[in-house]
């Protein structure tokens, strides 16, 4: 049998966020479903004074085509929503039917007190991103093409970001979803372009290995008794220097390692540079995962400022006071080939540990990253990147990696590349994306401030892609 619903949707929310969910309410029963207008619950318009509240809202919940989960930590606490929600999962724990539909709204309690804290049962499923103003339009859109059981709207020219105070008055769809607009979009890409190299030097040595790791001992790599390195091994003062026998030369262009076998020397020693390098920063390498890792520096979070921008924490201590995680910012930063050019990508992610040293579990893993990441677009991605390459350049708009004139240099603007169609909602215009760069890090050419602010309070660890 068909069920046969009163109502298209019954938006589950605390009253803290009353005045928003109303809003809300009035865009949804503004579109159409069919020959008539969506029609939704909320406790304030279709409870009636003197009535009674869990018998209405007990039928409402049976009577509603979908639940809707506006979630906030006011929301998740709050005893009538963890009742509303939690009744549904008793018939549907998997949510199998798709009747719950969550809401990603607000993260930070109105009180700044603390974090949302997304269930397990709900953390696994795709929500709709409220979090960033901006995003109302499209989120509504989604929203809307759920209910009316379209499929998502896909294509399309990008759209003018929006603030609370600009949301629209109804949200228009057209009835069919629309179909990739078919114009080319220019990407912005993970890689950075590695602009020139210092060369490295070869010799032939008797050592069958490097010698062990020492803060005055050159990064270095044997292979066939022949040792590379980016240090002179022959120059005065290098621990090298009494076991090589002839030197073999300088290399000082990419071209001249184009045998493969040259190149895995080339990638091994930039890996011992990057590692030694960011190790200054606290920032290790978990071998077990070929990962860099930020570390803590003491009992607080650790943020990263440059130029004129907003602190971006990179590790994230538990609220003061409370029992929690630690949240740190990790990446693999892997240099590699494309063609004639060396690359380096960057693929940023975050690590949660109990005490800032030791992992939380595997079963933890899936929850927190859905908690803390969800699905981030490509603004938030590019933020997290930029992040990355900031730490390594340190507010230059070149860097040396691992020091002045040794190594390679890296551009901090990603490399771009061309499509000829895009996905609707995943896109940041250039002109945002020039104007983050000059925000963050000022106008000019030259470096610009960058500073590590130690012990400071918890903070956002996951950009919203607008900073």
């Amino acid at each position: 049998m068909i069920p046969i619903y009163d109502y298209d949707v019954f938006l589950s929310h605390s009253s803290a966020d009353k005045a928003w969910v109303e809003g809300l309410g009035h865009d949804l029963e503004s579109n159409c479903l069919g020959d008539r207008n969506l029609k939704v619950f909320l406790d304030k318009w279709d409870i009636p004074g003197g009535a009674n509240i869990p018998l209405h809202l007990d039928g409402a919940l049976k009577k509603s085509a979908f639940i809707l989960l506006v979630m906030s930590p006011e929301m998740l606490t709050s005893d009538w929503c963890t009742a509303e929600w939690t009744s549904q999962f008793y018939s549907d724990p998997t949510n199998r039917l798709g009747r719950i539909l969550p809401i990603r709204f607000r993260d930070l309690s109105l009180d700044k007190s603390s974090r949302i804290d997304v269930p397990s049962f709900l953390a696994n499923l795709n929500y709709f991103d409220y979090r960033t103003p901006g995003d109302y339009k499209r989120e509504t859109e989604r929203l809307v093409a759920r209910i009316r059981g379209e499929r998502p709207p896909r294509g399309g020219r990008s759209r003018q970001a929006q603030t609370s105070a600009e949301r629209p008055e109804s949200v228009e769809l057209p009835a069919t979803r629309a179909d990739p607009d078919g114009e080319p979009e220019t990407l912005l890409s993970n890689a950075r372009l590695v602009t020139s190299t210092a060369g490295s030097w070869s010799a032939r040595t008797s050592l069958s290995r490097p010698l062990p790791s020492a803060p005055e001992v050159p990064n270095a790599v044997v292979r066939g008794g022949v040792l590379h390195s980016f240090s002179d091994p022959t120059a005065d003062g290098n621990p090298y220097r009494s076991h090589i026998s002839s030197a073999l030369g300088k290399s000082d262009a990419l071209e001249e390692w184009t045998e493969p076998d040259k190149r895995a020397v080339l990638m091994e020693l930039l890996k011992l540079e990057m590692v030694r390098y960011l190790a200054q920063f606290d920032i290790g390498f978990d071998r077990s995962h070929s990962r860099f890792v930020v570390q803590p520096k003491g009992p607080g979070s650790r943020s990263v400022r440059t130029g004129t921008g907003r602190a971006r924490a990179i590790v994230r201590a538990p609220d003061p006071g409370k029992t929690g995680f630690w949240i740190h910012q990790t990446a693999w930063l892997e240099f590699t080939f494309l063609g004639p050019r060396l690359i380096l990508t960057v693929e940023p992610s975050l690590l949660f540990t109990t005490d800032g040293h030791r992992h939380v579990g595997r079963d933890m893993i899936p929850g927190l990253q859905a908690q803390w990441t969800g699905r981030e677009r490509n603004k938030a991605i590019l933020a997290n990147i930029l992040l990355w390459i900031d730490l390594l350049t340190q507010g230059r708009r070149r860097a040396w990696i691992p020091g002045p004139d040794t190594g390679v240099e890296l551009r901090r603007f990603p490399m771009v590349t061309r499509a000829p169609k895009g996905v609707a909602g995943d896109h940041t215009e250039m002109k945002s994306v020039r104007e983050f760069v000059q925000t963050e890090s000022g106008s000019g050419d030259g470096p610009v401030s960058f500073s590590f602010v130690e012990n400071t309070p918890p903070a956002d660890m996951v950009s919203d892609g607008e900073d």
